[in-house]
């Protein structure tokens, strides 16, 4: 074999530099192709991780309500200032198997706890798959109850300038206990526990009252159905507290968070019959208040 025959066999056995970069363009693009599908697909799994998470929740409030002949109070109403109270997530713990929890806690007849050192534990039915990881040593909650729409005056009016009112006509708020005889809109047709990820609280603190109770009163376990599900910032107002608001940016008092999930358009809800529902961030607003309430009396619209 001469010395050409044989450089050309050479040459014949590896890539040529066009060869090699036309090999990368096809690697490049078909991860490009197949990364948006993992990343639907791993969404869709997150998703329905939380729905699962959700469905525990409600059976975990029904349970209660089948043992106590009432829902959970949305929370307690301590005689502290500045001290939060217990929230509904504490009084559920042993219809969720960690009753080793509640009695750590230990409820106290004034709505206080004897120990609060479980705040430090995740609580993994509380916790939304699709949301970032919990690295507070204080363990929060995407999940809050739905205090209603204030429909009729059915609210508690306060201050105006952090908290807000609260609401009282739907299933979880400060000091409730509802009964499946006061749900006259339909268990299946009235909303009590939504997702949240825009300032949530520790799992279990409830309601707390600064200065004047009669005037200002926070609330951590439940919120307000005011404004639209996965309602922006930039439209309907930043949280009083919230450092990264823009300078003279509008507010959203505390009470009136949005209800809002990592689950791009969409926000997931448990209904006083324990079903789950996904919700459109475009449902109607008036619609979604009629879902708030537990006795507001209206049809029910699509």
């Amino acid at each position: 074999m001469s010395e050409r025959q044989a450089n050309e066999r050479r040459g014949s056995e590896g890539f040529t530099l066009v060869e090699l970069l036309v090999v990368i363009a096809i690697i490049s693009l078909l991860v490009g192709l197949l990364l948006p599908a993992v990343s639907a697909s791993r969404g869709a799994a997150q998703r329905t991780q939380c729905m699962n998470n959700l469905r525990q929740v409600g059976l975990g409030m029904l349970s209660y309500h089948a043992a106590n002949s009432n829902y959970p109070t949305g929370s307690t109403l301590v005689p502290r200032n500045g001290q939060a109270g217990l929230s509904w997530h504490v009084f559920i713990l042993p219809q969720i198997e960690q009753g080793s929890l509640y009695d750590l806690i230990d409820p106290q007849p004034n709505g206080m706890a004897a120990n609060l050192s479980a705040r430090k534990v995740e609580i993994p039915l509380y916790v939304c798959p699709s949301a970032p990881s919990l690295s507070n040593e204080n363990k929060r909650s995407h999940y809050a109850g739905v205090a209603g729409a204030g429909r009729n005056g059915q609210l508690v009016d306060l201050e105006d300038a952090e908290c807000g009112d609260y609401y009282t006509d739907g299933m979880l708020y400060p000091r409730s206990q509802v009964t499946e005889a006061h749900i006259k809109d339909g268990r299946s047709n009235t909303m009590m526990i939504g997702e949240r990820y825009y300032f949530t609280e520790v799992w279990t603190d409830g309601a707390l009252w600064r200065g004047n109770p009669n005037k200002h009163v926070c609330m951590n376990s439940t919120k307000n159905v005011r404004w639209p599900i996965n309602g922006s910032r930039q439209t309907f107002g930043w949280h009083p507290q919230d450092p990264e608001a823009p300078r003279d940016a509008k507010r959203m008092l505390d009470n009136d968070t949005v209800f809002a999930s990592y689950h791009p358009g969409v926000a997931n809800f448990i209904y006083a019959d324990g079903h789950v529902e996904t919700l459109n961030e475009d449902l109607d607003l008036e619609c979604y208040k009629h879902l708030a309430t537990i006795n507001g009396g209206e049809v029910i619209c699509e």
